[in-house]
């Protein structure tokens, strides 16, 4: 014959469950958010190849966006958007960044795609910084390396009064034969562990990132370093 539980058996049992529970979940929110910076990279790295891609196959200069100034918190870090740019840049002060492209339309049907929480676009570097496998520096000042920006971004799809327009959005720009445009040398987009809160990007874990690699003869992306 079945014995049925008493209410003492049943709540003992329930504290275990809630004892292991608590022990486990550090270790499984550690595993979650590794995954996230994986799932980051390889997203992101698939979306910089669309954009190659269609620059080559439209004969354009193709940008995508990862902002980290003057867009709304939400957007900051850890969202991108594919643009076509102009053709020419514009070099003059204030510097830097030493090259600013023009918006000029959003590809047809994109829309902003965004990074895991918890997972943030942290630089665009020439260096990588994934040749260490237990890499404990900081990582560098987004100003410290611009690049390239675009300017005149439309932004009427996010709020049409506070932003019809703005500057300064951090990119990787594509040329129509595919390689980069802008400044010379490799890029190396850092996604890693980080939150934004307002006002600062902050590491949660600086040993959990990964380098996309753009090449910078040919423009071809790579998920990690070559």
């Amino acid at each position: 014959m079945r014995k049925n539980f008493t209410l003492v058996e049943i709540l003992a049992v329930m504290a275990l469950m809630a004892i292991l529970l608590f022990i486990a979940l550090p270790s499984f929110e550690k595993l979650v958010k590794g995954g996230g910076v994986s799932i980051a990279a390889r997203n992101l790295t698939g979306k910089l190849g669309v954009a190659r891609g269609y620059a080559i196959n439209n004969r354009q200069f193709v940008a995508v966006l990862m902002p980290d100034a003057n867009l709304p918190n939400d957007y900051m870090f850890r969202s991108y958007k594919l643009c076509v740019v102009s053709s020419t840049y514009d070099t003059t002060p204030p510097a830097p960044p030493p090259y600013v492209f023009t918006f000029v339309r959003w590809l047809p049907s994109e829309n902003w795609g965004f990074l895991p929480t918890g997972t943030a676009i942290k630089h665009i570097n020439s260096v990588a910084h994934s040749g260490s496998a237990d890499y404990t520096g900081t990582f560098s000042n987004p100003a410290t390396y611009p690049f390239e920006r675009v300017k005149n971004v439309k932004l009427s799809e996010i709020d049409p009064v506070l932003y019809p327009s703005v500057d300064n959005v951090r990119a990787i720009v594509f040329r129509p034969n595919g390689k980069l445009a802008g400044a010379s040398g490799y890029r190396y987009v850092a996604v890693a562990e980080a939150t934004y809160n307002g006002s600062t990007l902050l590491s949660t874990n600086l040993k959990d990132w990964i380098d996309i690699t753009i090449d910078q003869f040919t423009g071809r992306v790579n998920y990690g370093i070559e």
